[in-house]
């Protein structure tokens, strides 16, 4: 099934760590805030066990820190590719009449 989203404090914490972890533009205090809570509110659309993976791996793939729709794009394709294989499943359980 789909987890529910992550709690936005979590959120908050893992887009914070990314600002530590990539390179970005110099950002003030308050462009920090607004830029955490922006994006930590958007990504509250989608469910907390894809949103950690993409947000946790960023860092060992890119340099940059991420634009939201590249985080968005990344969490959907997760969701496409984890959705695709429980109905792969699905469909070889009705074929073969046991789990794979």
């Amino acid at each position: 099934g789909v987890s529910a989203p992550l709690p936005k404090q979590a959120t908050a914490g893992l887009i914070g760590t990314l600002l530590l972890a990539c390179r970005h533009r110099n950002l003030n205090d308050m462009d920090t805030r607004a830029t955490i809570e922006i994006y930590a509110t958007r990504l509250a659309e989608f469910p907390a066990d894809l949103t950690r993976k993409v947000l946790e791996d960023w860092p060992l793939f890119n340099a940059g820190f991420p634009e939201l729709a590249a985080l968005a794009e990344k969490i959907r394709i997760l969701n496409w590719r984890a959705v695709a294989k429980t109905r792969l499943h699905r469909i070889l359980e009705q074929t073969h009449g046991r789990k794979h």
